[in-house]
């Protein structure tokens, strides 16, 4: 295991076709965080735009099966992710931690807790962290944030539910903007689009500086799933105002626990393309859609999963260079099946178009013990953290159970040819 998958050139006639073929070459595995009596998973992970070595992670530290008690950590590293500083946060109900470095090199971390969302800055790069974050009140769900950079604010968005004025339980996506490098937040949209429920995912920024929103619905004002799981785009301009929803896709996986979708904003010579993955229904390769217009129209893309294994997967992610190299990941059962699954990657030079051969990051499988951590996130969480750190090279911090409990790994990869 480790190398790059037998046949997998194979494992579809649009990747076997990728020209020129987007290897993928793996630089030392890094162990950045093992707790003995609990599970480390959710990681996400943050560059800084002004220092390639300087990256920021977050995770969940889960202490009890029950999924009863559960911190939030943050990791930094000031040497291309070989070593590691910890940061516990302290909290018995932490949840969706989100990373971002702003262009100023300063570090901003995001995390939910009963009552609310809690946005930590460091002043130091990461060295040491404020006991009082930022608080922004309400009941959040995958708080995510992107911006900061160029002279772009920075923006907090999130799924939450809220009361209408005549006291219906509606959900809505929110906007907050940061103009003062995450010292401070204003709230700048929270829109309520249908009686169903839907959440907000990963947003991007569009070359115009217009912030791209997706959501995606799920259930029935009456509890009941939707049939099937439609994805929207929103575009907000820089007053928060936006036109009618657009549609992105109809055929996400519907069935939990389900990994969240992602979108991706790659610039391809003088244009840009959006980039959406989801898992497809009954969790069968991950499914890519591709749109040249801003989310006007889309057209399939490839569905990626590899061909020598069962087809049970997880959890898309993606992440693009500013020389438009893409690279996507998942979660995928290995061979053999019982229970244990392997975090896997594969990337791109046309904008998604085609793939090349995927690769195993992790230098073992991961098999998790028969606990509610594992019930709850059998892939290591709902996302994994990914992030380009050059034109042709990614960063990796993701969780695996190798040895039975969920531990947190780093790895750099970069595209050969």
């Amino acid at each position: 295991m480790g190398g790059l998958i037998a046949g997998s050139l194979t494992m579809l006639a649009a990747v076997a076709q990728a020209r020129p073929q987007a290897g993928l070459i793996r630089g030392p595995e890094v162990l950045v965080v093992e707790e003995q009596g609990a599970d480390i998973v959710e990681a996400h992970l943050a560059v800084s735009p002004v220092d390639p070595l300087h990256l920021v992670g977050a995770a969940m530290v889960v202490r009890s099966p029950d999924l009863e008690s559960i911190d939030c950590i943050i990791v930094t590293s000031f040497d291309g992710g070989a070593t590691w500083i910890r940061h516990e946060l302290g909290w018995a109900s932490c949840g969706d931690p989100w990373t971002l470095v702003t262009d100023a090199g300063t570090p901003v971390v995001a995390v939910l807790g009963d009552d609310g969302m809690s946005i930590y800055r460091s002043s130091d790069g990461g060295r040491t962290w404020p006991e009082r974050p930022t608080r922004i009140d309400g009941a959040h769900d995958h708080e995510m944030m992107v911006g900061g950079r160029d002279g772009e604010p920075l923006y907090v968005v999130s799924g939450r539910a809220r009361r209408t004025d005549d006291g219906a339980q509606r959900s809505a996506v929110f906007v907050a903007r940061s103009t003062d490098d995450g010292r401070s937040f204003d709230v700048i949209a929270e829109r309520v689009l249908s009686n169903l429920s839907y959440e907000a995912t990963t947003p991007v920024i569009a070359a115009s500086g217009s912030l791209l929103v997706p959501f995606q619905d799920h259930h029935r004002s009456g509890g009941n799933r939707v049939a099937s799981r439609r994805s929207w785009l929103l575009a907000f301009d820089a007053g928060g105002e936006t036109g009618p929803p657009r549609l992105i896709d109809e055929g996400c996986n519907r069935i939990g626990p389900v990994g969240w979708p992602t979108l991706a904003h790659v610039r391809l010579g003088g244009g840009e393309r959006l980039v959406w993955a989801c898992e497809r229904e009954n969790a069968e390769g991950i499914a890519l859609r591709l749109s040249d217009d801003l989310g006007e129209t889309w057209r399939d893309g490839p569905v990626l999963h590899a061909p020598d294994r069962p087809t049970w997967t997880k959890v898309p992610g993606l992440a693009a260079s500013a020389a438009g190299a893409l690279m996507a990941t998942w979660t995928q059962e290995s061979e053999g099946g019982e229970g244990c699954r392997s975090l896997l990657g594969a990337a791109s030079l046309d904008g998604g178009n085609t793939f090349g051969p995927p690769l195993e990051i992790g230098d073992a499988r991961s098999c998790p013990g028969d606990s509610g951590v594992r019930a709850r996130f059998p892939a290591g969480g709902d996302y994994t953290g990914i992030v380009a750190v050059g034109d042709h090279e990614f960063h990796l911090l993701w969780a695996d159970a190798r040895s039975g409990r969920f531990s947190l790994w780093a790895r750099r990869v970069r595209i050969g040819g």
